[in-house]
């Protein structure tokens, strides 16, 4: 199967940083998804950007991304958009 690219572009419930650095930054890669970059974003109204590569179809990569984030049962995502590329 081809490798996705996920761009994630998302906006960061308040005090969502230091619980960002210590426990969801560890869970963002694993054997199934390579994390390739991350950092702030300008230009739109997300405060960061995560790019992913994997083989995960959307829906998978959602719950990936949405477990990985979730520390203590709070889900420090406020929002997210997802661009998908896939090689043809």
């Amino acid at each position: 199967m081809a490798k996705h690219v996920y761009l994630s572009f998302i906006m960061w419930k308040d005090g969502a940083g230091e619980v960002y650095r210590k426990k969801i930054k560890p869970k963002l890669a694993n054997d199934e998804v390579k994390l390739l970059h991350e950092g702030l974003i300008f230009g739109v109204i997300e405060d960061s950007i995560m790019i992913h590569e994997t083989d995960l179809d959307i829906g998978a990569f959602r719950n990936f991304r949405g477990e990985a984030c979730t520390v203590d049962g709070r889900n420090w995502i406020d929002h997210a958009r997802t661009i998908i590329s896939t090689p043809y």
